[in-house]
Formats: C-alpha cells, structure tokens, sequence
C-alpha cells in the first residue's frame, strides 16, 4: 500500500509524508507519528523510517515487533473495503423511468455558481455578482448586486418574524440580506491571511447560542472559519489551515448548540463547537468534498458525515478515536439523511463522482448502490424521493429503494439541486434554474 500524507484506516494511523506499506515492512518520509496494529511510535521531528517486521535488530523496536501475518491480514481487509465493486444483491440497473418535464424554467444573464432554498423562496448567487430571490413559481421576488462573484448562499432564520439571505463573495463579504425586501442587513469582510484572500467558500446558519435562532458561520480561502451573530459582529475566528471548501453545522455534543463541520481542501477536516474551539479532527482526503451531520443512533448527538477525495465517507463523532468509513468508488459530491430501508431506520444516501448513488444504513451497511450514465454532482431530498443532477444533462428521480422513477432532460450539465416546497426540486443548469415536480414519477 502506497500512501501520501496522512492515512487512518481502522488498524491503522501513519502521519508521513509518504510511505510504502508491505507485509514485509514499512517504508516513510517525513515520519511523526506511526500506530500500527496497536504498536505506537512518535517522533519530535519529521524522519525518514526503514522498518522490518519481525526483525530483532530493526528499529525503532516497537514497530519492529509487529507481525508479519498481522499486517497482510490488514492489508487484505484494506483492499476488500476499499474496493469500488458494487454488492451483486444491491447493486440497481438505472432505467430512464418516467420521462418529466420541466415545470418553469428561467434563463439568467450569468452563470448560477450558487443556490439554495427555504421558506422564503429559492435564492440563486451569479458569477456576476447578482443575487436573485425567486418565488417558488420563478418569479422573481427581488435583485440585489453583492459587488463580486456569488461563491455560496444560505437561508437563516434571525428572530421569530425575519428571515435573512446569506451569500459569500469572491473578495471576502459574508452579506446577509433581508428577504422579504433584499435590503442589505449587514456585511462582514474576512481578512486576508498568510497570502491567502478572504473568499468565502462556504456559509451556513448555526444557532451557536441555543437560542432556537440562528446565527452564520462562513469558512474562507484564508484558512479560518468565522462565527458571526446574527447583527453581523465577529463572535470567534479559527485557524483551521489550508482553505475552507464545505462545512455544516449539527448539535454534535448534546450541549444544545450548534458546533461545526469544516471541511477544507487539504488532508485535516476539522469539527468545532459552537465557540469555535477545535474539539477533533481527522485525515484523509486530501479535499473535503461533501458533509452532513445528524443523528444516526439516537443517543441526541449528531454524527458528523465527511466525504474527502480518497473516496471514503467517515461517521465521525467527537471524542471517539475510531471512525468508521465506506467506500463510495469517486469523491463524494453530497450527503442527505434518508430512510433506505423503508423501515423507519435512519440512514444515508451519497452521490459520488463515480457515477453512483450509495444507500448505506446507520452502521456503514450498504443497502444499494444505483450507477447513472455519467458524474453525479449532487443530491436533493424531496419527501421520500431523492433527485441526483447528472453530468448527461438529466436530472434523475429516485425512490428510497435506489429504482430511478422519472428523468428530467435539462439540456445542460445540472451542476447543484435544492428541494423547493413539498413536491419540487429546482436545478442550477448554467445560465438556468430549471424547476421539477417529483409528483407523478412513481
């Protein structure tokens, strides 16, 4: 096995910069920390490791001592876990299933980079800086210029009587507009930092005080996360290194607030609470693709569901040392809570970059995998139906069961989707936002 920068699977933790695990032995550069089969090693100093299992006179001992059989078995379970090959008794065909036309759509001047619905209606950020509220019919609510490219957009739910729009910017603005009006609320600007611009990746709302309210926390090309109220002030700033790409935000410890899923494009996600203190992280990747976070066992604690380009998706909860992972074949593009099973269970489907959608049970079981034609790029829940945006230029309907029911021709590469009311889901499509009913694909 050939891995570089940090690696954890279940058996094993090998921070290096690059390393060579065989049977035989193990081979790093840039070595800090080794924990192998429940042999431990730490270096003060990145090193060079040349280890031989089994060998009395190889060092550093503790390694030394592993055994050889011990480690082939792991390598062969490794291999047998990550393989992308699907489950011949779950694995679905895709059939085209019932053939859906578009129920609005609506062409825009500039590329549609960011989208998101809610209650207010479906809120669309351009590449042109434009930020558009539409009704859930397509029309237009308001307009509003947020003075450089729309990277990502939110809803936020500020006091019992107003909600707010969210969007981050390419120059740094987090804005939060109102929206019943698209009057500007406030703005933050997130610095600059060891080179690195303050563009916003990613933004969410987070009730970080427990108030039932929300507040925003927004995650920038400037290594940092930042918590802000609800009033637009700085509550906490955290240096999670390397640019922010996708984060969340779920009550993870059972405080009754909302902590952080922060996803970032090199190695090292990170989960925060909701003061914004670092309270675990993990590795792989390198980059954080896709996240969710909710409640797999019941015990009131939101699991945390990261997806990273090595193409796993790990169950991560704080303070559990163990994590579990499943294998989805391509970096994950979304993570959505569903019932796969049909019986009331919690669960999770994920799209992938490889073609696929995964159902998996609360354990990391999987329930059934359904390959599409082309890349999936991203999911929406729509009551028990799951539409997936296709790189064929379709969106496609699916029932809880993985069987493809409608398909959606949309005439372009749909690259996000957002569930919209009950029974509708729009497409981000280009210069588009197309709308679909899930309502008679059965």
């Amino acid at each position: 096995m050939v891995g570089i920068g940090p690696q954890e699977f279940e058996g094993f933790q090998i921070h290096a910069g690059l390393f060579l695990l065989t049977a035989d032995g193990l081979m790093a550069a840039d070595a800090q920390q080794i924990n192998l089969l429940g042999a431990e090693w730490h270096g003060e100093q990145p090193v060079s490791l040349d280890v031989q299992f089994e060998a009395e006179a190889a060092s550093p001992a503790s390694l030394a001592k592993i055994s050889v059989a011990q480690v082939r078995d792991l390598l062969n379970e490794i291999l047998r876990k990550s393989s992308s090959a699907p489950d011949p008794a779950t694995f679905v065909e895709a059939a085209p299933g019932a053939i859906i036309k578009p129920t609005w759509q609506r062409d825009l001047k500039s590329r549609i980079l960011a989208l998101a619905a809610d209650e207010p209606g479906v809120l669309c950020g351009l590449e042109d800086g434009q930020v558009i509220l539409f009704d859930s019919a397509g029309k237009i609510v308001w307009q509003q210029n947020a003075g450089s490219t729309v990277r990502c957009a939110a809803f936020a739910r500020f006091d019992p009587d107003h909600w707010a729009c969210l969007v981050g910017t390419s120059t740094g603005d987090v804005k939060a507009l109102d929206a019943a009006a698209g009057q500007e609320l406030w703005a933050y600007r997130c610095q600059s930092f060891h080179g690195r611009s303050g563009s916003v990746g990613t933004i969410f709302a987070a009730d970080l005080d427990g108030d039932g309210y929300h507040e925003v926390v927004a995650g920038s090309d400037n290594w940092h996360y930042h918590g802000i109220s609800s009033t637009g002030k700085l509550l906490w700033r955290t240096e999670t290194v390397h640019a922010s790409t996708i984060g969340c935000a779920a009550d993870l410890t059972g405080d009754g607030r909302d902590d952080v899923v922060a996803g970032t494009e090199y190695y090292w996600p990170r989960l925060l609470d909701s003061t914004g203190k670092i309270i675990s992280r993990m590795s792989g990747g390198p980059v954080t693709t896709a996240v969710n976070a909710f409640d797999l066992d019941g015990d009131g604690k939101a699991e945390a569901l990261i997806g990273m380009d090595d193409a796993f998706v790990r169950f991560v909860k704080p303070g559990q040392r163990a994590v579990r992972k499943v294998n989805v074949g391509g970096s994950p593009t979304a993570i959505e809570p569903l019932d796969v099973d049909g019986h009331d269970n919690p669960g999770i489907v994920c799209s992938s970059e490889s073609f696929s959608i995964y159902a998996f049970g609360p354990e990391g079981n999987q329930i059934w995998r359904t390959q599409l034609p082309e890349v999936v790029n991203d999911l929406a829940i729509v009551g028990d139906r799951i539409a997936a945006a296709s790189d064929d230029g379709r969106v496609y309907l699916l029932n809880h069961q993985g069987k493809v029911t409608g398909t959606c021709h949309v005439q372009s590469r749909p690259t996000s989707l957002a569930r919209s009311g009950k029974d509708m889901v729009v497409a981000a499509v280009g210069h588009s936002l197309v709308a679909l009913s899930v309502d008679g694909a059965e």
